[in-house]
């Protein structure tokens, strides 16, 4: 694993995106817009009309 997020349910059909991380090693190389990508479909699949950051 070089990288993760965290997702969090919230009311009113909003998500929050926490502690999207990648390791140092890997940075630059595309994989947190990977990251923030699957999030955002993760949402959408949650029914989520709106992401919050923490």
């Amino acid at each position: 694993m070089v990288g993760y997020y965290s997702l969090l349910l919230q009311e009113n059909k909003a998500c929050e995106l926490n502690n999207l991380c990648v390791m140092p090693a890997y940075r630059h190389n595309g994989i947190g817009e990977e990251l923030l990508r699957d999030a955002f479909k993760a949402a959408g699949a949650l029914y989520c009309i709106t992401l919050n950051t923490a």
